[in-house]
C-alpha cells in the first residue's frame, strides 16, 4: 500500500521541484520585462521633430505592471528602423541601457526617407504599439526644409511656453537699437574683447530678423548697472555682477550638434555609463581638473589632509605654475565617466562656472555645488537640497557636507536622483534648440531698427549634403509666404536627385495650375539605385502621373548605371507626357564620357577564342624584344604584389571609414571615394593574372638560346598579345583617373605601377609588330592600339612617364637617393621600385586633418615625411613593421631593417 502511495506522489513531487527551482531562479535573475506592458515615449517617434541625433526611451515593466529598477541586460531590447520605400537606410541607431531599468534609443539620420517604421523588438516580440510609424518624408537634419513659421516649429518641438532665465535677462532693456549698437559695442569693448556680430536673416528655424553680438570669452562683460547704458551682449555665462544675456555654453551647444559625430562626451552617452550602482560606489567625494581658482588650490589641500573622504588632484597647471611643487604632481586625465565610480561629485567654480554640471548631474551621483556668483542659463532651476547638495564658496563647510552625506545616504541618493531627473527634463537638446529659439524671438521683439548686413560681415552658407539631397516639400508653401515669388509659366529642371525632385514639384504644381510649369529638364535622371533594377518603381510614379500637356526632356548616358535603358523606355511608354529621350553615348552617371563603353574598359574582356603561343622565327632581334618584355613584365607583377601597395589600399579603406562622418559631404571625400571605385574596378580587371600568363607564354632564358640557335621558337601570339594590351591600357586608364585625384585626396599608391605599365606596354607593341608579320591573326577590328601610351592618358598624366622615357637609362644606371626625415635618426634611403619618382608635384592640400584618425601612429612627423618624400606608392602606413619595409626603404650595405622607420595603429 505505501509502495503504490509513494508510486502515484513521486510525479507530484518531482513536478514541485521543478516548479520551485524555476521561481528561484527567477527570482535570482530579477524581474523579467513584458513586451506588452513596456513603455516606449519621446521624441524621437514624431516626423516633425528634427534634431541631429533623435531619440527616444524604453520603460522596462513587468507582467504585473511595475517598472523594473535595475538593469535587464544591456542586449534586453532590439531597435531596427526601416523606409516601407526604400530598400536600404542610412540610419545609426545605439540603444543605451541607463541601468536603471530604461533605456534611451538614439539615431542619427543620414538621408531623408519616407514612412520609417521604428521596430523596437523584446525577444522577437514587438513592444507597446510597435512598429511606430513616422509617416510622410522624414527629413534628415542636414536638409534645408524650414517650417512654413516659428510657431509650427515651436509646437512641433513642445518647446515651453517661457524661460525664467531669458525672461529675467531681457527684462533689463526696454528696447533694441542695432544700429547704435553696431557703432556702440564695438568701441567699447572691440579692442580688449573678442566679440562676433551677427545678423540673422530667413534663417533655417524662421526667426525674425535679429542682429546681435556675442561674447566668446569666458567672463561676462556688461559690468554697468541697469539704470545707465548698457549694451546686451550675449555670453555663454552670466554672473551677478553682470548684465549679459545668458546662452546654453559652447560646450553643451557642440555636444547636441555633435551627437554621434564628433564629440564623445554628450547628455546622452553619460546616460550609459553612470558607473556601478549606489551601493557599490565608493563614498568619497571626486575632482579632477586644472587650476584656473584659487579655492581649487585649496580644494586640493583638503584632499591631502584627508584621503578618507576627498580624491581630488590636478591634471594641467596653468594659472599657478610657480605654486606646482605644493599642490602636485600631476595625475593622469581620468576618463569622464570613470567619475561616477564616486557618490560625491564636487562641481567647483573655474575661471567662470565650470561647464560640466549639465554631466554631472545626468550622472548617477550626487553634486555637491560651489555657492558661487556665476550661472549658467539653468542654474536659477536648480534648488538646494533637492537637485544638490550646496556647499560655501570657501569651502570650509566642504568636510562637514561629505560626512552628512554619508550619515544620510538614502537621503543623499534621492537628492542626487532629482538632480538626474532634472538635467534629463530641461538639459536634453530638444530643449537646448528650444531655448535658443525663445531667446532669439523674445530678443527680436526688442528692436527698434531694422537688423542689417553690415560692411565687413561675411556670409554663413546654409549647410548642403551633396551626397544625399532632399527634396522640401514644404519649400513651395514658404515661397508663397514670402510674397515675392509667382509659380507661373517656369521650367523645372535637375541633374541626378534632383530631377526626382524637379518632376515631384512639376507634379504638384500642375495638380493647382495648367500653366505652372511649361516643361521639365531631366539630366541622368536616377531611375533605380546602381545595378539593382529591381528598386525603380518608388522613383518613377511621379513620372507617369505627369500630365498629358506637359513636355518633358530626358538627357541620360548609354553607360548610366543608375538608368537601364530597356527598363526607361519601358517607363517612357507608360507616361503620359509629351516624352523626348536624348541618350549620350558612352555617357556616364555624371554626363561624361564614360570608358566602361570602349573595348579597353570592360571589366571582363573576352579572351581571343585562338591559340595563345605561335612559333615564328627567332633571330637576335626577336630575342631581345622577348628578354625586354619579360623584364619589364617582372618589374610589375613584383610592383603588383608588393606588401605595401595592399596596405595602401587597406588605409584608404580604413581612412575612409574614419572620415565618413566628420567630412562625408567634402569635395577630398569625394575624390577619395572616385578613387576607391578606380581600385576597385582595377581589381575586378584581373591585370596580374593576364601578366602571370605572359610570363608564362614568354620562352625562358634557355628556351630563347635554343631558339635563336633553331632559328624558331614558340612567343604569345597576335590575338593574346593585342588581348593583353587591352588590358593594359584599361589599367593604366584606371591609374590615370586615380592620379588626377591625388592632389585633392589622398597622395596613393600608382604612379610606379603606371610608369612600368607604359615601358611594359611599349615592349608588347614591339613583340606584337613581330608576331603580326610572321603570324598575322588580328583580333581587333573596330579598335587601334594606340602607339603612344602617353598620347592615349593625356597631357597631365602624361608628363611624368615622357620624362621617364627619355631618361630611362639614366635611371636604370643611376637611382637617385631619397631623404627620408625621421626623428630618431637620419639617413639616406633607396627607393627600389622600378623606375625613380619625382616627389612632390601633385600634393597641393594640407594633409595634416586628414591624419587625425591615424592618431595611433608613433610618429606624426615621420607620417607626414611618408607623404613628401617616402617610397613611389605614396605613403607608408599601418600592419608594416620595419622588416617589411627594409626591403624597399634601404640599401643593405649601409642600414639595417631597424633603420626604417615604422608606423603602428590599431585595426579599425
Amino acid at each position: 500500500m505505501s509502495l503504490r502511495l509513494f508510486s502515484c506522489l513521486l510525479p507530484l513531487l518531482l513536478y514541485l521541484n521543478l516548479f520551485f527551482r524555476r521561481e528561484l531562479a527567477a527570482a535570482e535573475a530579477g524581474p523579467i520585462p513584458s513586451a506588452a506592458k513596456t513603455l516606449v515615449w519621446g521624441p524621437g517617434l514624431e516626423t516633425d521633430i528634427v534634431l541631429p541625433a533623435r531619440f527616444f526611451y524604453i520603460q522596462a515593466v513587468d507582467s504585473s505592471g511595475r517598472n523594473l529598477t535595475t538593469s535587464p541586460g544591456e542586449k534586453t531590447f532590439e531597435v531596427k528602423i526601416v523606409s516601407a520605400v526604400e530598400e536600404f537606410t542610412r540610419i545609426w541607431i545605439q540603444v543605451l541601457d541607463r541601468q536603471d531599468g530604461s533605456f534611451l534609443v538614439r539615431y542619427r539620420m543620414y538621408a531623408t526617407y519616407r514612412d520609417i517604421h521604428i521596430h523596437v523588438l523584446l525577444k522577437n516580440k514587438h513592444v507597446a504599439k510597435s512598429p511606430f510609424i513616422l509617416k510622410g518624408p522624414v527629413y534628415h537634419e542636414g536638409c534645408d526644409c524650414p517650417e512654413s513659421s516659428g510657431s509650427v516649429w515651436e509646437a512641433n518641438m513642445h518647446c515651453p511656453q517661457a524661460f525664467p532665465q531669458i525672461d529675467r535677462d531681457l527684462a533689463l532693456y526696454a528696447s533694441v537699437d542695432p544700429d547704435r549698437n553696431a557703432q556702440e559695442i564695438p568701441q567699447r569693448f572691440g579692442q580688449r574683447q573678442s566679440l562676433c556680430h551677427y545678423t540673422v536673416k530667413d534663417n533655417k528655424v524662421r526667426l525674425p530678423d535679429i542682429e546681435f553680438f556675442v561674447n566668446l570669452g569666458d567672463w561676462p562683460l556688461e559690468k554697468r548697472k541697469p539704470t545707465e547704458n548698457i549694451h546686451p551682449i550675449f555670453s555663454w555665462c552670466g554672473s551677478n555682477n553682470t548684465r549679459d544675456i545668458v546662452m546654453p555654453t559652447y560646450d553643451l551647444t557642440e555636444s547636441v550638434l555633435e551627437t554621434m559625430g564628433r564629440v564623445s562626451l554628450d547628455m546622452m552617452s553619460v546616460q550609459a555609463n553612470t558607473g556601478p550602482p549606489w551601493p557599490e560606489k565608493n563614498a568619497t567625494a571626486f575632482w579632477r581638473g586644472r587650476d584656473s581658482r584659487q579655492e581649487r588650490l585649496e580644494l586640493v589641500k583638503l584632499s591631502r589632509a584627508h584621503p578618507n573622504m576627498i580624491d581630488a588632484a590636478f591634471t594641467n597647471f596653468f594659472f599657478f605654475k610657480h605654486d606646482e611643487s605644493l599642490y602636485g604632481p600631476l595625475v593622469k586625465h581620468v576618463s569622464f565617466f570613470d567619475f561616477f565610480k564616486y557618490k560625491y561629485q564636487i562641481n567647483i567654480d573655474g575661471t567662470v562656472a565650470a561647464y560640466r554640471l549639465p554631466y554631472l548631474l545626468v550622472g548617477d551621483s550626487v553634486v555637491l555645488k560651489q555657492d558661487s556668483s556665476y550661472y549658467e542659463h539653468f542654474y536659477n532651476e536648480l534648488q538646494p537640497w533637492e537637485h544638490y547638495i550646496p556647499i560655501r564658496a570657501d569651502l570650509r563647510d566642504l568636510l562637514e557636507k561629505i560626512q552628512w552625506a554619508r550619515d544620510h545616504d538614502e537621503e543623499v541618493k534621492k537628492i542626487a536622483l532629482a538632480g538626474q531627473q532634472f538635467a534629463r527634463n530641461n538639459l536634453m537638446g530638444d530643449k537646448i534648440f528650444c531655448y535658443y529659439y525663445k531667446l532669439f524671438q523674445e530678443y527680436a521683439k526688442l528692436q527698434v531698427t531694422e537688423p542689417k548686413i553690415r560692411e565687413g560681415m561675411e556670409h554663413v552658407e546654409q549647410p548642403s549634403d551633396d551626397l544625399f539631397p532632399c527634396y522640401c516639400h514644404r519649400m513651395k508653401d514658404y515661397l508663397k509666404s514670402l510674397q515675392r515669388f509667382t509659380i507661373k509659366r517656369i521650367f523645372i529642371g535637375g541633374r541626378s536627385m534632383g530631377s526626382r525632385a524637379a518632376a515631384a514639384l512639376a507634379r504638384q504644381l500642375s495638380d493647382e495650375s495648367e500653366d505652372a510649369v511649361q516643361g521639365v529638364i531631366c539630366l541622368s535622371f536616377p531611375l533605380h539605385p546602381p545595378a539593382q533594377t529591381h528598386a525603380h518603381q518608388q522613383r518613377s510614379e511621379d513620372l507617369k502621373e505627369l500630365p498629358e500637356h506637359m513636355p518633358v526632356l530626358f538627357v541620360s548616358g548609354t553607360e548610366d548605371n543608375m538608368c537601364d535603358r530597356v527598363l526607361f523606355d519601358g517607363i517612357v511608354k507608360e507616361m503620359k507626357a509629351q516624352v523626348e529621350v536624348f541618350w549620350l553615348k558612352g555617357g556616364s552617371h555624371g554626363l561624361t564620357e564614360s570608358m566602361a563603353g570602349e573595348v579597353w574598359n570592360r571589366v571582363n574582356i573576352p579572351f581571343p577564342s585562338a591559340v595563345s603561343s605561335v612559333r615564328v622565327h627567332f633571330g637576335s632581334t626577336t630575342g631581345d624584344i622577348v628578354k625586354n618584355l619579360w623584364t619589364e613584365n617582372e618589374k610589375v607583377l613584383q610592383l603588383m604584389r608588393s606588401e605595401i601597395l595592399q596596405t595602401e589600399v587597406r588605409v584608404l579603406y580604413e581612412l575612409m571609414y574614419n572620415l565618413n562622418n566628420s567630412t562625408r559631404s567634402s569635395k577630398t571625400f569625394k575624390a577619395m571615394k572616385q578613387v576607391e571605385q578606380c581600385i576597385n574596378r582595377l581589381k575586378n580587371m584581373k591585370l596580374s593574372v593576364a601578366l602571370q600568363e605572359l610570363a608564362e607564354l614568354c620562352p625562358s632564358k634557355t628556351q630563347r638560346v635554343l631558339g635563336i640557335k633553331a632559328q624558331e621558337c614558340d612567343v604569345p601570339s597576335q590575338p593574346f598579345l593585342e588581348w593583353l594590351c587591352l588590358k593594359v591600357l584599361g589599367a593604366a586608364q584606371l591609374m590615370s583617373c586615380t592620379l588626377n585625384r591625388c592632389s585633392r585626396a589622398f597622395l596613393v599608391i600608382f604612379r610606379g605601377i603606371l610608369v612600368s605599365l607604359c615601358t611594359l606596354y611599349q615592349q608588347i607593341l614591339m613583340l606584337l609588330s613581330e608576331v603580326a608579320k610572321a603570324q598575322p591573326m588580328p583580333y581587333l577590328t573596330d579598335f587601334s592600339l594606340p602607339a603612344d601610351m602617353t598620347q592615349f592618358l593625356g597631357l597631365s598624366d602624361a608628363i611624368l612617364p615622357r620624362k621617364q622615357f627619355t631618361d630611362i637609362r639614366k635611371q636604370k644606371e643611376k637611382r637617385p637617393a631619397v631623404k627620408v626625415k625621421n626623428s630618431r635618426q637620419k639617413g639616406n634611403f633607396k627607393e627600389d621600385l622600378g623606375v625613380a619618382i619625382e616627389r612632390g608635384a601633385d600634393l597641393d592640400i594640407h594633409l595634416k586633418p586628414f591624419l587625425k584618425p591615424l592618431r595611433n601612429f608613433t610618429q606624426y612627423e615621420e607620417t607626414i615625411a611618408g607623404f613628401q618624400t617616402g617610397s613611389s606608392l605614396g605613403f607608408i602606413s599601418s600592419r608594416v613593421n620595419a622588416k617589411d619595409l627594409s626591403a624597399v626603404h634601404c640599401d643593405e650595405k649601409k642600414c639595417s631593417p631597424e633603420d626604417s622607420f615604422s608606423l603602428a595603429q590599431e585595426p579599425v
